[in-house]
């Protein structure tokens, strides 16, 4: 999958462009994979979709904003899906729910829904929200009952059922967590 290019503006921006396996390696012709508009003037690198699974910024006015998105099935039907797991924009991104942009046939759909996370207890910096990525092994600070804390997650199938589940494997908050057991947090299709 390309996901920038300097000669060509388009990748990065309003779509991807996506060679396809074929068991045995790539088809030499790649389709192209339409992605959905993010508010911005510019970005940090030119374009808003340029990588996922990485933070990254955006500008609007005079103020920066950063966001993080990753790619992954979260929708449970075989197609990668397009997530903002984070926004600095809307910092209910995060927190409350994450922006599901559901993979298609030929790319993402324009319009996000909204994927409702558990309730995570505690007081978070600035810049981020309990949720803020879907990469496995993250971990982050907050603040519960006057002390800093450590929390850790993953989301992995752990249910069987093609859905992600959000799994808490660690928190210095309850210290059962990651030494007798994890919390898990099921999928919902």
């Amino acid at each position: 999958m390309l996901t920038r290019d300097d000669t060509d503006p388009s990748i990065g921006d309003h779509q991807w462009l996506v060679y396809e396996g074929t068991g045995t390696g790539f088809v030499p012709t790649p389709v192209p994979w339409t992605l959905p508009a993010l508010k911005g003037d510019s970005w940090a690198v030119e374009v808003p979709w340029y990588w996922t699974h990485t933070e990254t910024w955006r500008f609007i006015g005079e103020s920066d904003y950063s966001y993080d998105a990753s790619t992954l099935d979260l929708s449970g039907d075989g197609v990668l899906d397009l997530v903002l797991t984070f926004d600095g924009v809307d910092r209910s991104v995060g927190a409350e729910h994450w922006s599901l942009y559901e993979g298609t046939e030929d790319g993402f759909n324009e319009t996000a829904t909204a994927w409702v996370l558990p309730e995570l207890p505690g007081t978070y910096s600035d810049w981020s929200g309990p949720w803020y990525t879907t990469d496995a092994g993250d971990w982050a600070e907050r603040e519960v009952d006057g002390v800093e804390t450590r929390y850790s997650w993953s989301t992995l199938d752990f249910t069987g059922d093609a859905v992600p589940d959000l799994v808490l494997t660690s928190d210095d908050a309850d210290l059962a967590i990651g030494d007798e057991r994890w919390n898990l947090y099921a999928g919902c299709p």
